[in-house]
C-alpha cells in the first residue's frame, strides 16, 4: 500500500478521457511519476495539455488489447489505476484482430 505523502510511480490506463487526465493532473501536482496508457479512441491528447512536458509525465499510445506493448509499459509501476474501458457497447462485443 502507498502512504500518503510517499512519491510513486502511477500508471493510468484511460488516462486521455475526462476522469484520468484529472486523476493525473492531481498526481502529478502532489510529485508522483504518472504514465497515461491510452489508444486515444474515446480519449483525447487535448484532455493532457495541461500535463504535457511536465518532467514526470509519459504518455504511451497504445492499446489494452496490445498486451507487449503493455507489459513492457506497466513494468516499475507501483500503483495502476484502470480506467480503459470502451463505451461503445455494441461495437465492443464483436471480436477485434489486432495487426
Amino acid at each position: 500500500m502507498v502512504r500518503k505523502n510517499e512519491h510513486s510511480n502511477y500508471f493510468i490506463t484511460g488516462g486521455a478521457g475526462f476522469i484520468g487526465s484529472h486523476l493525473a493532473e492531481k498526481l502529478l501536482n502532489e510529485g508522483n511519476r504518472v504514465t497515461v496508457y491510452d489508444n486515444l479512441v474515446s480519449g483525447s491528447k487535448d484532455n493532457m495539455k495541461q500535463l504535457s512536458g511536465k518532467d514526470n509525465f509519459t504518455f504511451i499510445e497504445a492499446d489494452l488489447l496490445d498486451t507487449s506493448i503493455l507489459n513492457t509499459a506497466i513494468n516499475g509501476h507501483d500503483v495502476v489505476w484502470h480506467l480503459g474501458a470502451n463505451t461503445d457497447i455494441p461495437k465492443g462485443n464483436r471480436v477485434m484482430t489486432l495487426t
